[in-house]
């Protein structure tokens, strides 16, 4: 069962991909965020988690979904991350995880995908973006292999070497709603509550607003047809990156 996370589609299409490839299920891992209880998951085959990396580790939804959901069955477990600079300290983060949930770790591999973050970054050109999916469609055909091989992924040291001071400093401050607004070009037309994988925005008055369950995905200001969805001043005249429907 292929279990994942995804703000702006990169880890999505990972996941889709390799299930796609290794005939397997696939599911969001917080598609009952809001339940009071976790839905169990009984895997058949391996489990293959597929989130993307936010400041050097693993988003704390997917950490989140993880500790608190009940596994049975298959208890093998392949975690393949979606980057754009370096994995930082997830891999220790996923070991320490396997070691609480019982969990047979098969390998931890990093799959460079196009940049996301236009909170703190830029999103690619669209070209260098369509450049790196391909290549990571390809990494994903080898992988697709090995999980169906039950051979261990091979951990790709990240370049950067980890998470910096100021990341481990200031990490915790850029999780929640607080900065998102909506412009006078929104037009009320939900494309941002349908695109939280958190199901934390609800319109009122034809307007959204954000709620406290905010994974700092960024999928509402990038999913936005009218680019009306900003991050106080950071995101003003950035280009959106949304890949999918």
């Amino acid at each position: 069962m292929i279990l994942y996370f995804s703000g702006t589609g990169n880890s999505r299409h990972a996941a889709e991909k390799l299930a796609e490839l290794t005939r397997d299920e696939v599911r969001p891992l917080a598609e009952d965020y809001k339940a009071a209880k976790q839905r169990a998951v009984k895997a058949q085959n391996a489990l293959v988690f597929v989130f993307p990396i936010q400041y050097g580790k693993l988003p704390g939804i997917v950490e989140d979904r993880i500790a608190k959901t009940p596994f049975t069955g298959n208890k093998d477990a392949f975690f393949i991350a979606t980057f754009s600079g370096s994995a930082g300290n997830a891999e220790k983060q996923v070991l320490r995880l396997c070691g609480k949930k019982g969990l047979r770790f098969r390998g931890f591999l990093s799959l460079l995908m196009p940049e996301n973050d236009i909170i703190d970054k830029s999103a690619f050109p669209k070209d260098k973006a369509a450049d790196l999916i391909a290549q990571a469609d390809k990494k994903l055909e080898a992988i697709a292999g090995q999980i169906h091989r039950n051979e261990m992924l091979r951990y790709e040291e990240p370049s950067g070497g980890g998470r910096s001071l100021f990341e481990k400093l200031f990490s915790p401050f850029r999780a929640g709603a607080k900065g998102f607004r909506a412009e006078e070009g929104c037009d009320g037309c939900g494309a941002c509550v349908q695109a939280c994988p958190m199901k934390n925005i609800r319109l009122e008055n034809g307007k959204p607003v954000w709620g406290s369950d905010c994974a700092r995905c960024t999928a509402c200001i990038n999913r936005c047809p009218h680019g009306a969805i900003e991050y106080g001043n950071k995101t003003q005249g950035k280009e959106r990156y949304y890949f999918g429907k």
